[in-house]
């Protein structure tokens, strides 16, 4: 019986401040209850494995939609910017990941914008769009796919800053440094490291000439911000180059 109790006693200690940390976690960050059980194992791993420290520049924005965009070395970055920012974050996902079988559900269930990085994809900008306009959170990674090159950044398609301009949403720059890197998605997962996320304060919309037109002024705030991003990670002599075709049509 004394037995029978103290088991009962260890399971109260253990699970009744878990079940705590998870409702707290959900109204924090406005989640559901099964993201913020999946939120909180994330934010075990990002704590214990990762060794996730963080660096605010300023507060975030209480109010309007905000742009996260950040360097990309990692199939776990979301997950580090989603630790840092402490809310839920709507994240432009490449397809094929949101057609698998094994992350294709969890991807769903955390409300991502699944994308065509192959070219133009407007549902999923216009998507963005909307979220942004709403006051909701999004997230993106300019570069487009994992660096896995020498260089801090690659070249950058310049799309979400034509979609924070639209959205008149904030655009905040984030450098992440250490993260574990692997030649697969879920490599990194496997992986100890000491990661440092560095979140920015909001770019602001630049002011241009008379004969600019939109798409030049959002084209130069995405660079600006991503010059920043490169600057945060004390990377400040680092080229940001605009690649590849315009992936916003014009409406």
């Amino acid at each position: 019986m004394q037995t029978t109790l103290a088991i009962i006693l260890i399971a109260l200690v253990v699970i009744v401040p878990c079940l705590y940390g998870i409702y707290l976690l959900s109204r924090r960050g406005n989640y559901s209850l099964w993201e913020a059980i999946l939120y909180a194992l994330a934010y075990s791993i990002c704590r214990l494995l990762w060794r996730v420290s963080i660096e605010l520049k300023a507060p975030l924005p209480n109010e309007g939609g905000v742009l996260f965009v950040a360097n990309h070395r990692s199939s776990i970055d979301p997950f580090l910017i989603q630790l840092a920012v402490g809310r839920r974050v709507h994240w432009m996902v490449a397809g094929e990941y949101c057609r698998h079988f094994l992350f294709g559900p969890v991807l769903r269930l955390f409300q991502v914008i699944p994308t065509n990085r192959g070219g133009v994809d407007t549902a999923s900008t216009k998507q963005a769009i909307r979220l942004l306009s709403e006051g909701r959170w999004v997230g993106m990674f300019p570069e487009g796919r994992i660096n896995r090159t020498p260089d801090p950044i690659m070249s950058i398609r310049p799309g979400a800053g034509l979609v924070a301009s639209r959205a008149k949403a904030n655009l905040i720059p984030i450098w992440i440094e250490g993260s574990p890197r692997s030649g697969t998605v879920w490599g990194p997962l496997l992986k100890v490291a000491n990661v440092h996320v560095t979140v920015g304060s909001p770019v602001p919309f630049p002011e241009l000439g008379e004969t600019s037109t939109d798409q030049d002024a959002s084209r130069e705030w995405i660079v600006e911000a991503m010059r920043t991003v490169c600057r945060l990670g004390d990377h400040a002599e680092a080229q940001v180059e605009v690649a590849g075709k315009r992936w916003v049509d014009s409406e």
